[in-house]
């Protein structure tokens, strides 16, 4: 969803931001579906939080189970399992800017409303 530039482009940014914002998603996820990286980086994130989907159901892991471990590990291990690219730690921190929305995508839970995550949550901004 990448915006041309201009004030009619600026508008509808607005727009979209207010309509994501109200949906709660995290300001690292805006940026990356306003502003963006290239469509198959994007792609190549989705795709790595399926396979985590599909890994936390085979291991019978629950999202809590997700929050207590160490989050740079998981992106990694995930990234370099799944899309076979040769990670950094840049990288894995970099993808946990949007790691809970897309968490809460997926499993659609409300990670921001939960108080029972709110603390595992504030260890992923802090990383």
């Amino acid at each position: 969803m990448l915006f041309p530039d201009g004030p009619k482009a600026k508008k509808r940014r607005r727009f979209a931001r207010k309509i994501l914002r109200i949906l709660n998603v995290s300001k690292g996820a805006i940026d990356m579906i306003l502003y963006g990286l290239r469509y198959n980086i994007q792609i190549r994130y989705y795709y790595v939080i399926e396979k985590l989907k599909i890994w936390t159901q085979i291991n019978h892991y629950t999202i809590l189970d997700l929050l207590s471990m160490k989050p740079h590990i998981i992106i990694t291990e995930v990234l370099a399992q799944f899309t076979s690219v040769n990670t950094s730690a840049s990288s894995a921190l970099q993808f946990l800017n949007g790691f809970s929305s897309m968490l809460s995508l997926t499993f659609d839970i409300d990670l921001n409303n939960n108080h029972m995550l709110q603390l595992p949550e504030k260890r992923f901004q802090h990383i």
